[in-house]
Parts: C-alpha cells; structure tokens; sequence
C-alpha cells in the first residue's frame, strides 16, 4: 500500500486539528501521523482597489456576524481603517500573509 500525503493548514485554537505555529506543536501530533516537512507559504492579499477589497473582506462569516451585531456601516469603516496602511500608490491594496503547513505521512 502506498502512503498517503496530507498537506494540514493551520487551523485556529477552535478548529479540531492542533495548530503548528510552531515545530513543538507540529510534532505534536497522534502516532500514526509522521511529520514529514513544515513550511511557510507565502500568500499575500491583494485587492485592485478599496471595493473589491471591502467586497472580500466583508463577505466573511465573522464580517456578517459583526453586521447583524453592530450596522454594515460601523463594520465598512472599520475595515476601511484597518485597510488604509496597505494602501498602493496605484489605489491597489497588497497586506502580507503567511501560513504554516505541515506535510505528514500517515
């Protein structure tokens, strides 16, 4: 039988896999998973102008349940906000993320 690949994103404190923000935790896993490879993919976002990024950003699950707490448009300006340091010179908007995977063999 041959092995099977398994490329694990990293899941939040609330997600059912453990998460590998570090080499400790990523070998942290049962027995029958084997880390084979931990790496950071680079994965930037970049939205062509403040519409298309806002439209993105509050298309999320946490962006609608922050809608139905508070007013679309407390959360549209908050956005707005956070977004302005990553602002281009061309009216683009490129923010910097990183994610850690881990290869295994089970």
């Amino acid at each position: 039988m041959r092995p099977v690949f398994h490329v694990v994103l990293e899941r939040s404190r609330w997600g059912r896999e453990p998460a590998i923000s570090t080499p400790a935790a990523a070998r942290a896993w049962p027995p029958s998973w084997r880390p084979r490879e931990i790496f950071d993919v680079d994965s930037p976002w970049i939205y062509a102008d403040e519409t298309t990024a806002l439209r993105g950003l509050m298309s999320t699950g946490n962006a609608v349940r922050a809608m139905e707490q508070l007013d679309e448009k407390i959360v549209t300006n908050a956005y707005v906000k956070a977004l302005a340091p990553f602002r281009q010179p061309d009216g683009s908007y490129r923010a910097s993320a990183w994610f850690r995977c881990l290869l295994a063999r089970r």
